[in-house]
């Protein structure tokens, strides 16, 4: 279920600044501290308590109806191996990654032999 909460913040996507306080200040963890863009579609957030991914809506169509998180957000222990599954990330491990979705989504249909690889292009700057 989406928290209300986080149905009206603005859409992350190619078209606005990558590091803009107004549009990053707040995530489903807190205040954002620090912002990654990880690969394009793909932010990660970090925040004084916890810290997660964000899709845009196109990344987040790769990620199957029956888990996917219609506002994007991923925190970054169990349902970021959804992302690194379904984007895919850059630099995960497929067994690591095979092994979370086991766990903690086992009515997920996984091939475990796909890799979990895309092309990288990372940028990290703190929040002023």
């Amino acid at each position: 279920m989406t928290d209300p909460q986080w149905t009206d913040r603005p859409t992350l996507d190619q078209n606005v600044p990558r590091f803009s306080p107004q549009l990053y200040g707040q995530s489903p963890w807190g205040t954002i501290l620090e912002v990654e863009a990880v690969q394009p579609g793909v932010t990660f957030v970090v925040t004084g308590r916890h810290g997660g991914y964000h899709l845009t809506p196109a990344a987040n169509e790769a990620i199957p109806v029956s888990v996917r998180h219609e506002d994007g957000w991923y925190e970054r222990d169990v349902a970021a191996a959804l992302c690194a599954r379904f984007v895919p990330f850059p630099d995960a491990d497929p067994a690591y990654v095979a092994l979370v979705l086991e766990r903690y989504y086992p009515d997920l249909d996984v091939n475990p032999s796909a890799e979990c690889t895309a092309p990288v292009e990372k940028t990290t700057r703190a929040v002023q």
